[in-house]
């Protein structure tokens, strides 16, 4: 039985990784095609402000992405650490090493919100930015 626990956090655990580099993959392909189309003219309620509030909102979600795989990496390592002291019977290492990954699992679900959020809020601000620019060129 320990076995299949043990099977199934092993793919939970590749799962996991693997989207978090496809996101990460999205944001940074996202934020290389609003560089390219990027018009930009003074700041004001226009669409090159909203674009530019889209990229910036973009960077902080890829920013946020790396730290949350950084955090990842650090509990791996934090794990593996207290896996290595509890089979040595260094229950001191081990319970200090514990509270150390409670830490960092915290810091992972943070920028792990982080990231959505302001994932979210670029692909909204974008679509606010390509309705403006729709409107403002039919109105005039």
């Amino acid at each position: 039985m320990e076995q299949n626990s043990l099977t199934a956090h092993k793919y939970f655990t590749g799962a996991s990784e693997k989207f978090d580099y496809f996101i990460s993959a999205i944001i940074t392909a996202t934020l290389a095609y609003l560089g390219q189309q990027a018009s930009f003219s003074p700041i004001g309620f226009n669409v090159s402000t909203i674009n530019l509030l889209s990229i910036i909102i973009f960077a902080i979600s890829g920013f946020a992405s790396f730290k949350r795989i950084e955090t990842s990496i650090i509990h791996h390592r934090l794990n593996y650490e207290y896996l290595k002291f509890t089979e040595e019977n260094c229950i001191e290492l081990a319970d200090k090493n514990s509270s150390g990954m409670y830490v960092v699992a915290r810091n992972a679900a943070f920028w792990y919100r982080i990231r959505n959020i302001c994932l979210l809020m670029g692909f909204l601000s974008y679509i606010v930015a390509k309705l403006l620019y729709a409107y403002t060129t039919n109105a005039t």
